[in-house]
């Protein structure tokens, strides 16, 4: 963001020494360094407002009113921005290149893409334990984009490590499948 201060210097390095020496002068540069600042940012914040990931909090939730979704207490911050960057993933064939990319806005962790041969899809993805996203609108999403003859499971798995008796760490993993 521009600073006030900069932007007088600037204004007063267009004027004659003499002529900045009036109150008056003074006071016409500081406001037009203010005014000037205050277009400065706000080109700043319309740019910003034009990416969903470095959009305001005010432009989220217009967004979220726009595209219909709910508001969800579980879904926060980047979750919420990454819900709705999924929406405006490109159109077109729905293959697992593009499976992929709409995991990936939730979640930074694998996923593995298979076509059933019953006409099916199986999405699987090898959570982290310190993941945050929610599955429900990862997998909403992926309902939203397939067609409609194909049916959708999404197997999440978490691997996760316990201490065993003599100081050995064991990794299980949990799975959980959601039939749609």
């Amino acid at each position: 963001m521009y600073h006030t201060e900069e932007i007088m210097r600037q204004i007063r390095s267009c004027y004659p020494l003499w002529l900045l020496e009036f109150k008056e002068m003074d006071a016409l540069v500081s406001a037009a360094a203010r005014m000037l600042e205050a277009a400065a940012n706000a080109v700043v914040l319309a740019v910003e407002n034009q990416f969903v990931h470095s959009a305001q909090d005010k432009m989220i939730e217009e967004l979220e009113r726009f595209l219909g979704i709910g508001y969800e207490v579980l879904r926060a911050g980047e979750n919420r921005k990454g819900f709705i960057a999924s929406h405006f993933i490109g159109n077109g064939r729905f293959g697992p290149d593009k499976i992929k990319e709409v995991v990936a806005m939730f979640t930074g962790s694998p996923c593995n893409v298979a076509y059933l041969p019953d006409s099916g899809i199986h999405v699987e993805i090898v959570r982290d334990t310190n993941d945050s996203f929610v599955l429900n609108d990862c997998v909403a999403i992926l309902n939203k984009r397939k067609p409609a003859h194909l049916t959708l499971t999404v197997t999440l798995s978490s691997p996760f490590s316990v201490g065993a008796f003599y100081g050995v760490a064991m990794t299980e993993f949990h799975q959980e499948t959601i039939n749609h």
